[in-house]
């Protein structure tokens, strides 16, 4: 799952790149974009939805099936306001789209279904981020 997160991550940034929004869920499933189109492997039975505030945005994952963690796709544009840094780094945490927009992004996996969007879901909650970095 956090494999397709990832995949689903970078297509929903170049539709952001082209388009100047956020594609919708629905969008991204009729391109059969992981994890957002339906997958015949997928065991839980994920449904996704999206959740907006402002410079928020979320692509939450709740499984049909019980005992297995709910997914979070968490995106955080800059305050548009604030100029863009041509020298700002990317890495796991920090994509920049084509403009030169850095975002702050995360792949979260908890025992629940979020209620409305958070830029890091509470860790005192059993939340916790996924990482490709191996210390």
């Amino acid at each position: 799952m956090f494999r397709a997160s990832l995949e689903g991550l970078t297509e929903a940034e170049d539709v952001r790149s082209r388009s100047g929004d956020w594609p919708s869920i629905e969008a991204l499933a009729a391109k059969k974009i992981p994890p957002f189109a339906s997958d015949p492997l997928d065991a839980a039975g994920y449904r996704w939805q999206l959740m907006r505030d402002g410079s928020l945005i979320n692509y939450v994952g709740t499984p049909t099936v019980a005992g297995r963690p709910s997914f979070v796709i968490s995106i955080l544009e800059p305050d548009p306001s604030v100029a863009i840094d041509p020298q700002a780094v990317t890495d796991e945490t920090h994509h920049k789209l084509r403009d030169g927009t850095l975002l702050h992004v995360g792949v979260y996996a908890g025992p629940r279904t979020l209620t409305s969007p958070m830029a890091t879901p509470p860790f005192e909650d059993g939340w916790r981020r996924i990482t490709t970095y191996n210390p």
